[in-house]
């Protein structure tokens, strides 16, 4: 069944829905005598935005050694905290550091890691990066994972049952599903799984899977569907109007893009 498309509110506010932030933290403690968990960084400890761009450079000087290493967890969740604390010159700053130092080109080797934790990190940390709530750079980004054939390495993990992984899936996907090339590559039977994962209630997921992973799973999914309807909307209007050329991505502020928030599911429940 096809979602009906909302005609009000088609650009996201980058907010979650209701309640989601405080009952994922609510889960998250519950979950920490379970396995590990990434703590916020200090956004104080950051330094004068006119010096971000040599902060950011000496503080990620080994980082891109990190992620090529056998075993690149850490340097994910430090790369995830930086994200979740950086706004303004930062974020740009941040956003630049990870394109010049072909780190962009490693989370997308990494979103096929064999380790579920570690597959899991790459996605959100590159979802992060392709957004707008986090870069207002972020289609700079968005090239480099096209020129590393990053989204269709992303596709398959629409599949998973894990719903923690499953949510980072959908959150990049959103973010990057905004031009005409990449709708085209969700298929029928991909779009069936989204509409799928649209319709999801607690009852479908099992008391085990908090409401607000619920939510977060709904929301991606949906947000997906807007975008690429609205990419398909926005191609037919400009082949009335020009007769046949194609356009190459819609209208930003028709699009939902997320800044996807931290949880310790980067592990299912048990």
């Amino acid at each position: 069944m096809h979602l009906p498309v909302p005609q009000l509110h088609l650009q996201d506010d980058l907010a979650m829905p209701a309640g989601v932030d405080s009952a994922l933290d609510d889960w998250n403690g519950r979950q920490r005598d379970q396995g590990g968990t990434v703590e916020a960084a200090d956004e104080d400890s950051f330094s004068p935005l006119d010096s971000a761009n040599a902060e950011i450079e000496a503080r990620l000087e080994g980082l891109p050694e990190s992620l090529r290493s056998a075993d690149p967890t850490s340097a994910l969740e430090e790369l995830a905290e930086l994200i979740d604390a950086a706004e303004g010159e930062w974020a740009s700053a941040l956003g630049s550091f990870v394109r010049s130092a072909g780190i962009v080109a490693d989370l997308v080797e990494l979103v096929g890691h064999d380790d579920a934790e570690i597959c899991a990190l790459a996605i959100r940390v590159l979802g992060n990066l392709c957004s707008d709530a986090v870069d207002p750079q972020s289609s700079v980004t968005k090239e480099v994972v096209r020129k590393h054939n990053g989204f269709p390495r992303l596709l398959p993990h629409c599949f998973g049952e894990d719903p923690v992984a499953l949510m980072y899936t959908l959150g990049a996907i959103q973010n990057l599903c905004t031009s005409i090339e990449y709708t085209k590559m969700v298929m029928p039977p991909l779009r069936e799984r989204i509409r799928e994962v649209a319709q999801f209630t607690t009852d479908v997921l099992g008391e085990n899977i908090p409401e607000a992973l619920t939510g977060l799973l709904v929301h991606y999914a949906e947000g997906i569907l807007i975008n690429i309807t609205m990419c398909e909307r926005e191609l037919t209007s400009q082949r009335g109007a020009s007769h046949g050329e194609a356009v190459q991505e819609a209208r930003p502020d028709f699009l939902r893009q997320s800044q996807l928030r931290p949880s310790t599911a980067h592990r299912s429940p048990t």
